[in-house]
């Protein structure tokens, strides 16, 4: 009821009972995945078992240690790790390598997403905060992810044939844009600044200081509304006052904004006045203030 083949390597003659074979030309040898093989000076190698081609054709159990050929050893092991008859010493066990990574870890930018790319093993699936990424014949992928205002951590789980895991993380800060050479602040930004603090001091009250990081975050707003050709509070991507200034290292707790095309910075600080929430904005117990204009769009931010 067997089932018997004989395999002619060169002028010898090998015999197969019921047998699953792997022949490897680059290191010279016969795995047995399982049944009986039986050389031409009668030993007989079975399951897990190795036959030397060399001219001895010496039997020997499978030392994967000693494979040298990467693509033979990828091709192999994924063979021997279906065959559940096999010693599980045999299989496959290690964790698929990550050899590259980009963009680096920690980075910040200011963009809505990011292309994040790399290489492992082929053969390997790529998964990065759960979606697919698209990995070609060489182990190199890629997948383009949204990115939030702030943190963005992402899960990166990579997966061999073998069904062996890697796990790592990259995070991603998202920053609100800031002033450019293309949007640069203007002087009646400065001009703005000090018409609210004559507007406090004939109130009793003290100076705003301006500061680098709230001007930043003041006038990115400004240019991304102009951009935008928009009013609103809620910028790019959806961030907030609030993150728009820690994003630029700094930190508010209220806004204003205003269109205003052809206004001073004394007409813009009388529309505030003449808005209960800007006017308590600008009277508030805050001690620093960014400033930022564009295209007629003026932000201030208090802290």
């Amino acid at each position: 009821s067997s089932e018997t083949i004989y395999l002619n390597i060169g002028d010898e003659s090998f015999t197969l009972t019921n047998a699953e074979i792997i022949v490897d030309l680059t290191t010279g040898q016969i795995l047995v995945l399982s049944g009986k093989v039986t050389t031409p000076s009668a030993e007989t190698a079975t399951t897990g078992q190795v036959i030397d081609l060399s001219g001895s054709n010496t039997v020997s159990s499978l030392n994967r240690e000693l494979l040298t050929s990467e693509p033979t050893i990828a091709y192999l092991l994924v063979a021997l790790s279906e065959h559940q008859d096999l010693p599980t010493s045999l299989a496959d066990t290690t964790a698929p390598e990550l050899i590259s990574l980009s963009p680096e870890n920690g980075i910040t930018s200011t963009d809505d997403k990011a292309f994040i790319s790399g290489k492992t093993e082929a053969g390997a699936t790529v998964l990065i905060n759960s979606s697919p990424a698209t990995v070609d014949e060489n182990g190199d992928f890629g997948l383009e992810v949204p990115l939030q205002m702030g943190e963005n951590n992402l899960e990166i789980l990579v997966t061999d044939p073998a069904g062996n895991t890697y796990h790592t993380q990259l995070t991603i800060t998202r920053q609100a844009p800031v002033a450019t050479s293309s949007c640069s602040r203007p002087a009646i930004a400065d001009q703005i600044i000090s018409a609210i603090n004559s507007y406090r001091a004939a109130s009793g009250l003290g100076q705003l200081v301006p500061t680098a990081s709230l001007n930043n975050a003041a006038q990115g707003h400004s240019c991304w509304m102009q951009s935008a050709r928009t009013l609103n509070h809620i910028g790019s991507g959806g961030s907030t006052f609030n993150g728009r200034c820690a994003a630029a290292g700094g930190a508010c707790d209220a806004e204003n904004i205003a269109w205003a095309v052809g206004f001073s910075a004394q007409g813009i600080v009388d529309l505030w006045k003449a808005s209960a929430g800007h006017n308590q904005n600008m009277l508030g117990s805050h001690t620093q203030i960014g400033v930022g204009y564009a295209g007629g769009y003026a932000t201030a931010v208090f802290y």
